[in-house]
């Protein structure tokens, strides 16, 4: 009797446990599509161009020391399903799009590519319900 209570304990804390981590994990939100048109660098490793899927990890990515005004997160781009890139992407609000100086001109929900820098890097905004996310991805030369 006291090897099933004890089994009964052990099992009711591993499900705790997992319901725990569960809870922990981030929601992912999907931002819709975004086609490439040159081989960037996301994170170091190599994205060809084409069509992505991008997604918001939720989860937060370390601030460069000194920098506090803007949250930043991961972002991953996905194609067919898998993830094959992430890149850390600035979170902007609209109070703080309205606080930026020499900001391009915002776009409303949807998704804008622009090249960047005599094309060494690409920039992509998306928008969403009032959220923008940016991301620069240096292109491969």
């Amino acid at each position: 009797m006291k090897v099933k209570l004890m089994l009964a304990a052990v099992i009711a804390a591993a499900l705790t446990t997992v319901g725990a981590a569960a809870q922990d994990q981030p929601e992912r939100l999907s931002l819709g599509t975004v086609q490439v048109s040159r081989a960037v660098l996301a994170n170091g490793e190599s994205l060809a161009a084409g069509s992505y899927e991008l997604r918001m990890t939720g989860r937060e990515a370390k601030p460069v020391v000194g920098e506090t005004a803007h949250t930043e997160q991961w972002m991953e781009f996905l194609r067919n399903g898998s993830v094959v890139g992430r890149e850390v992407a600035v979170v902007i609000t609209a109070d703080d799009l309205a606080r930026m100086v020499n900001r391009p001109v915002p776009i409303r929900d949807g998704v804008r590519v622009d090249q960047l820098a005599g094309g060494k890097y690409v920039r992509v905004w998306v928008a969403r319900d009032g959220t923008n996310y940016v991301v620069y991805l240096r292109t491969k030369q």
